[in-house]
């Protein structure tokens, strides 16, 4: 099935961009610091929950 013309329009989906890069960092051996949301190192903070 051939898809809509206006479908070649659509910019690439940005954050999957991000990622691909930092793939590529990290696959250079390069340390990044990743400040992405929802990638947390600890608990949620009990006063919060």
């Amino acid at each position: 099935m051939p898809f809509a013309k206006h479908l070649k329009n659509i910019l690439p989906y940005i954050f999957a961009e991000i990622n691909s890069k930092q793939d590529e960092i990290v696959g250079l051996g390069l340390d990044i610091i990743n400040m992405a949301v929802s990638t947390p190192n600890r608990p949620t903070p009990a006063g919060i929950v």
